[in-house]
Order: structure tokens, then C-alpha cells, then sequence
């Protein structure tokens, strides 16, 4: 995948801050800070929650104005939620043939990358939604950090259960709606804690970056690809590991 350039709005709590690792400096990404993500309560009510926006113009086409989204983020014993909401959608484009652990990356979807730890992962689960509900989740390996040009990088899909359920066999769920006359979509996801191996969630550090692509029709009518983050590294690729930011699970 694609991108350049970030800008990072946070609508939350930080509560440290922690020295910078060079490769992020290096990639145009460093953000020492460690930001808080609280208790969800109860089921229908999320907050307090950290926002995290999602808006980035690419450098390669700044003729294109990015439009932002959001991605809200609470825990409790079981489970990471996140709400994606991404507004000003152009298109809605997606290839209605693709199934879960398809390419629907190479069309309109949300993303998070995300790890347990404070160092920077060499592997990760990469996990994305589209409109139409259809999901992705794999864990990757990528222990140049960078995806470096012939270094290892992989994927190791999480497969659908047998009743055909998006990623229910490690109980992922992402719950997703379309509004297009207000050119938004959303969609509520979340991650099992035990597929982090955390049984105790309060007090442990994560790793975790953002994303979103959008495709627009060029003057010629081919569809074009673009590409958003939270924290976004000075080049093309969103496995840009030391581009993940910190985050706490507070008390």
C-alpha cells in the first residue's frame, strides 16, 4: 500500500511520554507520546474513549484533499473496541466479488495494524473492513520493520469459521453501516484480548496505527486509490512499524 505525509489530531487523554526510536524520526513519524485508552462501561456506552482522527493529504497528489475519519477506541476484560467512522466518502468502491482475507485493500476500506508491546513488532495483526461489511485479518511479518526490499515480509490469514461468519473463529467481529446521503460509513469492530494472549488487560502496552483508502474516478474514469493515516510515515507504505504509536490500557 501507499502513503505519504500525516497529520495527527488526538481527542483524548495523554499520560507520558517516551523517547522517539531514530527509524521513526528517519520515516517523519516520530510521536514520543503514550496515550490512554479507558473502560468502555457498559455496551452502549463507550465513553470515556480516546478519537483518534485519520486525515492525511498525499504528498505524490496534493491536489487531493483527504477526507478525515475517526477511530474511537475502549477496552473491557475481553475485548479491544474500535468504531471507524469515515466521513466525506467519495465512492463507497468495492469489488462485490471479494470475500473475507480477499484484496479488499486494493479498494475502499479502515484499517488498524496493532500488537501487544512497547518495542516496535516484527509481527502484527493487519486487520481492514469495507462498506460492504467485508473484512480482512491476517498477522504479518515483518521483522525489517520497514518492508525492506528483499527482506521476509508475510501473511498468516485468520480464517472464517465454517458457518461462513466474518473472522468468527477468533471471534472478531466488525458490525458496519452505510449513509450514503451523508456520505459517511461506520463500523464497530472488535478484537478478542486472548487473541493477544492478555487475560489481564489493565496496565498493558500496545502498539497500534490507523488507516483508510478512498478511490476516486480520474479524468479518464479509471478509479484511483488513495490513501490516509493517523500516523503516517514520509513514504509509500503503511508497514512502517516505528510509525505505530504507543497506548496504555489505564486503570
Amino acid at each position: 500500500m501507499r502513503i505519504a505525509g500525516a497529520v495527527a489530531v488526538v481527542l483524548g487523554t495523554l499520560i507520558s511520554a517516551s523517547t522517539g526510536s531514530s527509524l521513526a524520526a528517519q520515516y517523519g513519524c516520530s510521536n514520543p507520546n503514550t496515550y490512554r485508552i479507558t473502560k468502555c462501561g457498559t455496551e452502549s456506552e463507550w465513553n470515556p474513549i480516546l478519537t483518534l482522527q485519520i486525515a492525511t493529504d498525499l504528498v505524490s497528489e496534493p491536489q487531493f484533499n483527504f477526507p478525515p475519519a475517526t477511530v474511537q477506541l475502549c477496552y473491557n476484560q475481553t475485548n479491544l473496541n474500535m468504531k471507524f467512522v469515515a466521513s466525506g466518502e467519495p465512492s463507497y468502491y468495492v469489488n462485490s466479488t471479494l470475500g473475507h482475507n480477499d484484496n479488499i485493500w486494493a479498494y475502499t476500506v479502515m484499517e488498524t495494524f496493532l500488537q501487544t508491546g512497547t518495542d516496535d513488532p516484527s509481527n502484527y495483526l493487519e486487520f481492514e473492513v469495507a462498506p460492504n461489511g467485508v473484512t480482512y485479518s491476517s498477522f504479518v511479518y515483518n521483522p525489517s520493520l520497514v518492508r525492506a526490499a528483499g527482506a521476509p515480509f508475510g501473511h498468516f490469514f485468520v480464517p472464517v469459521y465454517d458457518n461462513g461468519n466474518q473472522g468468527a473463529f477468533i471471534g472478531i467481529s466488525a458490525n458496519t453501516n452505510t449513509n450514503p446521503a451523508a456520505k459517511t460509513w461506520s463500523s464497530q469492530v472488535s478484537f478478542p484480548l486472548s487473541l493477544f494472549n492478555v487475560n489481564s488487560p489493565e496496565g498493558t502496552f500496545w502498539r497500534m496505527n490507523f488507516f483508510r483508502t478512498v478511490m476516486v474516478q480520474d479524468n479518464t474514469q479509471n478509479w484511483v486509490q488513495h490513501y490516509g493515516a493517523w500516523n503516517a510515515p514520509n513514504v509509500v507504505s503503511f508497514h512502517i512499524v516505528p510509525c505505530f504509536g504507543r497506548f496504555l490500557f489505564d486503570w
